[in-house]
């Protein structure tokens, strides 16, 4: 995915409208899950950072999206990045009040941490 896919990606995950939101998301998805999808590092981070936010989006069919790219994405990415997104998701499970929005997160957790223990040793 190019950078300006990945800003136009970014950039509909901003807007008000869900439907927007949730095509981005599993636009996202449909990429990721191609046989040998490119992710350069800035582009995972940002991508990563997007899809922890939409975990606490109003709507739980993107929030539910955002988790399925998230375990796709962590196969991608650096053992850096994963660090991040996963103490990133931590904190904000931390830092939620409502219960709601924690268990999107907790799920989320519990998705890339599974993810993890399939990526082979040697990559």
């Amino acid at each position: 995915m190019t950078t300006s896919a990945c800003q136009n990606f970014l950039r509909k995950l901003r807007e008000a409208d869900q439907d927007l939101r949730g095509m981005a998301v599993s636009d996202l998805l449909n990429f990721l899950k191609e046989q040998t999808p490119q992710v350069g590092k800035d582009d995972g981070e940002q991508y990563s950072e997007a899809l922890i936010k939409a975990l606490q989006d109003a709507q739980s069919y993107v929030q539910n999206l955002a988790m399925e790219c998230l375990g796709q994405l962590v196969s991608l990415i650096s053992p850096n990045t994963t660090q991040a997104v996963i103490i990133s998701i931590c904190n904000r499970i931390q830092d939620t009040g409502k219960d709601a929005g924690k268990t999107a997160l907790s799920v989320a957790l519990r998705v890339v941490i599974g993810r993890i223990a399939e990526i082979p040793e040697d990559k």
